[in-house]
């Protein structure tokens, strides 16, 4: 499920580099050289060492000290085919693996306003939730079958600790805490869980954004 993500990923993040104009050949170029053509903010700078990162680990640039370069398989005419038709390689992924479409969504969005994330004139929040909606982030963390599958393990953990906590005690009151709960992807599969243990369960939602306890208040 990941790899064809990562891979997808990976041939995005070199296509952005290569429309700046860098890794069009092996030749050495200076890291310094890469930041200012993608016009990058200071304060970013330890996430863009992480993509460089990623395109080293995907075989496609080597660094050596300050001087990166494209490796020949980045330049090779597989690559640039592949690099021609990522829009089909993209909708076959899907039609193959629906459930990478929120996350190949996500990694779009990213990628398509890259420039202005790199150069600090938006920030991560405004692609996250573009004009105040959640509903990329939404798609991620429910309603697909990795966020399910996860949910789903947490919703046994917390049945299960609340059946040992009320075992001795079956009227003591269970009161839970979620932190950073988000759009309340975990949220919602953790409450239906619970739903028959009625008002023994006392569940506090939070969030360092006021918008999104609102949004989970209406929602909840």
């Amino acid at each position: 499920f990941f790899a064809p993500l990562a891979a997808y990923g990976s041939l995005r993040l070199l296509e952005f580099f290569r429309g700046r104009g860098q890794f069009r050949s092996t030749g050495a170029v200076k890291r310094h050289a890469v930041r200012e053509a993608v016009a990058l903010d200071p304060r970013h700078g330890r996430q863009f060492d992480a993509l460089v990162e990623l395109l080293i680990d995907a075989k496609l640039v080597v660094a050596q000290g300050e001087d990166l370069r494209a490796t020949g398989a980045a330049v090779s005419p597989e690559t640039l085919e592949l690099l021609g038709r990522l829009a089909t390689t993209r909708a076959a992924l899907v039609d193959r693996l629906p459930d990478t479409a929120p996350y190949l969504n996500m990694m779009d969005a990213a990628l398509s306003r890259f420039t202005e994330l790199a150069s600090g004139r938006i920030t991560a929040l405004e692609v996250l939730f573009p004009e105040g909606s959640t509903h990329l982030a939404d798609a991620i963390y429910g309603g697909n079958g990795v966020s399910n599958y996860f949910n789903g393990l947490q919703a046994a953990a917390l049945r299960a600790m609340i059946e040992q906590l009320t075992r001795k005690d079956p009227s003591r009151k269970v009161r839970i805490l979620e932190v950073g709960a988000g759009v309340g992807g975990t949220t919602s599969t953790l409450l239906g869980s619970l739903d028959r243990l009625g008002d023994r369960v006392e569940y506090c939602f939070s969030d360092v954004s006021g918008s999104l306890v609102e949004a989970a208040k209406r929602r909840f």
